[in-house]
């Protein structure tokens, strides 16, 4: 995911390749814009791989069930 957060952050969370999704990216935050991207993951992959981030592989877990479960 590259660093440039679009005018319409759903369209864009809702429109890319799940394994592109990186919700490390500081600009969603920033900007307030991260929600689409986690309501996404949560929907359709709750337990996200991103495999290519400033901060290196990362998972993320996005459903409070299996936060618990892992914490």
């Amino acid at each position: 995911m590259d660093a440039h957060v679009t005018s319409d952050p759903r369209a864009d969370a809702y429109s890319r390749p799940l394994d592109t999704i990186d919700v490390s990216v500081p600009e969603l935050y920033r900007d307030d814009v991260y929600q689409p991207y986690f309501e996404r993951l949560r929907r359709e992959d709750p337990v996200h791989f991103c495999a290519d981030s400033a901060f290196g592989p990362y998972w993320s877990v996005t459903r409070y069930k299996d936060i618990m479960t892992v914490a």
